[in-house]
């Protein structure tokens, strides 16, 4: 029976169960999501006057590629763009294009993310005679 009590026995046991290639093929195929840029970082929002901004700093949209690839981004990563309900369609538009003939093309427009809450107020209830 192998003991399993410290860190480097149950690496013993999964090193007698599974083939090396095996563990190769696995940290090579689990490498490049661990590298790629998060979509949270790849967030741009945008304001119901149409600034743009990432991270909280409002940026010109010619900046916004330049801004992307410095962040990590590649032509294959998906940006999200926030944007606020009722924004023309000629701003997103424009930021489509512009994105696009930088080669971002995987764009995904959403609306912000908004949490609401509901208390109820509780009801008086009158007092039981006894």
């Amino acid at each position: 029976m192998i003991a399993t009590d410290t860190p480097f026995n149950w690496l013993r046991l999964f090193r007698a169960k599974v083939p090396q290639g095996m563990i190769l093929v696995a940290i090579v195929m689990l490498l490049p999501g661990c590298a790629s840029p998060s979509m949270d970082r790849l967030t741009i929002h945008l304001s119901e006057s149409g600034a743009i901004s990432i991270n909280g700093k409002r940026i010109p949209l010619a900046e916004v590629p330049d801004r992307l690839r410095k962040m990590g981004a590649t032509q294959k990563t998906g940006v999200r763009i926030e944007t606020p309900p009722g924004i023309s369609k000629y701003t997103l538009q424009t930021i489509t294009k512009t994105l696009a003939s930088q080669g971002y093309t995987r764009l995904f427009f959403t609306a912000p993310e908004q949490v609401s809450a509901t208390v109820k107020k509780k009801q008086d209830r009158p007092l039981r005679r006894r």
